[in-house]
């Protein structure tokens, strides 16, 4: 497989010290790609080298190639709020849960990526919504406590 021998190209260039013609070897693998499992291996990989967009670049690729991959989707998410892109990442989130709606873990990001994005109330309920699948979830209860905290201070200085 060619987009197997561009990855170990990369591999072997960046552990000679080359990062950047190892990415280039990279961005070959990625053009080559037909399998939304490798491009999800490739996007991992490259976060891993801190090659953000990189990555994005090969998760958006793999949703190409299987938009119904709920996994992907979460990494796609996750890696869209390592961006700072909080509304792309809500975006994957939301189809992520549309796609799983039984998964709290999903629901929980979401909930993450809103409040992140500033949309404290849709995010709160969002946590509500993991609650009501894992009752007791630590991280929801949190969330909602940080955030009712945050609007109950916004309230009181008048800010909306």
């Amino acid at each position: 497989n060619f987009c197997l021998g561009w990855i170990a190209l990369g591999r072997i260039t960046e552990n000679a010290g080359h990062r950047e013609e190892a990415e280039g070897y990279y961005r070959k693998a990625l053009a080559c790609n037909t399998d939304a499992a490798q491009a999800a291996t490739i996007a991992t990989f490259c976060e891993s080298r801190g090659w953000l967009e990189t990555a994005a670049t090969n998760y958006a690729l793999g949703l190409k190639l299987d938009p119904t991959n709920a996994k992907l989707r979460r990494s796609a998410g996750k890696n869209l709020v390592s961006l700072e892109k909080y509304q792309s990442a809500v975006e994957q989130f939301r189809e992520a849960v549309r796609l799983q709606p039984q998964s709290p873990e999903l629901r929980l990001e979401l909930g993450e990526a809103l409040s992140l994005w500033g949309h404290d109330r849709e995010a709160l309920e969002a946590f509500g919504e993991v609650l009501q699948k894992d009752p007791g979830n630590v991280s929801a209860l949190d969330g909602i406590s940080r955030l009712r905290a945050k609007l109950a201070a916004q309230d009181t200085s008048g800010e909306h």
